[in-house]
């Protein structure tokens, strides 16, 4: 019988060459598309500033209990913020992801992408004025920085007007429902930082979180009317930058501030 020449038959070990040379060809291209490196950025995503609480029960509104056990339902919370920094990813540059922002621009010098503002945020329905539309590249996000700062001018609500801050919401007290309106001054700068990054997939929005559940945290308001260190006006209460029992007014700022969490969702 006659043999085919050899050169017809692909020896074994020659496949093996082919699978692996085939195999480190694709850990390249999946090399070249980690979101992480900046050269490969998929569809952009959204950002968002927003409010919750474990002690919510109805939507359109956010519960935080203070330390006498009252329970403060927000029904409006409003923050003016001057403008908005991302950190980009370790690796990443200005160059990287210019081509893909909108409504936002990238500082070559802090490399960091900044949404210039200002912005009034309605945390509860998740929106802003002017519109918060910038599009952000799908990489993995650690830091955002944002500057709280008093609002100049009509606001559209006269409660933030020269304010920072505005919550509208009520408690009852003795058996009666009290309306409750908080007025805060910040001008401070804010951070938010997940160390181990939170990855923006295509299409999704990188989100600010605050938890309103710990914004009175070490805070004894039904202490301060027990003691007359805070009076109600009818049955209406207001906390803004004069009222001073235990310290309220800075705690309170600095619970707002350190309840934020950066997380993702599509």
């Amino acid at each position: 019988m006659t043999r085919r020449p050899s050169h017809h038959r692909t020896p074994r070990a020659a496949w093996l060459a082919l699978l692996i040379a085939a195999a480190g060809a694709a850990s390249a291209c999946s090399d070249a598309s980690d979101p992480t490196t900046g050269t490969h950025i998929g569809n952009p995503g959204e950002l968002e500033f927003r409010v919750s609480s474990a002690l919510t029960a109805a939507d359109g509104e956010v519960r935080s209990r203070d330390a006498s056990g009252t329970d403060f339902t927000f029904t409006e919370i409003l923050i003016h913020v001057r403008d908005v920094e991302l950190d980009l990813p370790a690796g990443v540059t200005c160059a990287d992801v210019e081509g893909e922002l909108q409504g936002a621009r990238c500082d070559r010098d802090s490399l960091k992408v900044v949404l210039d503002g200002p912005f009034v945020l309605d945390l509860l329905n998740r929106t802003s004025t002017p519109a918060l539309d910038a599009r952000l590249p799908a990489l993995s996000w650690r830091r955002i920085d944002f500057r709280l700062d008093d609002a100049e001018g009509a606001t559209g609500d006269p409660l933030l007007d020269a304010h920072s801050f505005a919550a509208r919401g009520d408690f009852e007290r003795d058996g009666q429902m009290v309306a409750l309106e908080v007025q805060l001054r910040f001008n401070e700068d804010a951070r938010v930082e997940s160390p181990g990054g939170v990855q923006l997939a295509d299409g999704d929005r990188l989100i600010v979180d605050f938890d309103a559940g710990a914004w009175l945290t070490g805070l004894s308001i039904g202490g301060c009317l027990d003691r007359g260190d805070l009076s109600l006006d009818g049955d209406r209460l207001r906390i803004d930058d004069d009222s001073d029992c235990d310290d309220l007014e800075k705690t309170l700022k600095d619970n707002i501030k350190n309840s934020t969490s950066l997380l993702s969702d599509d």
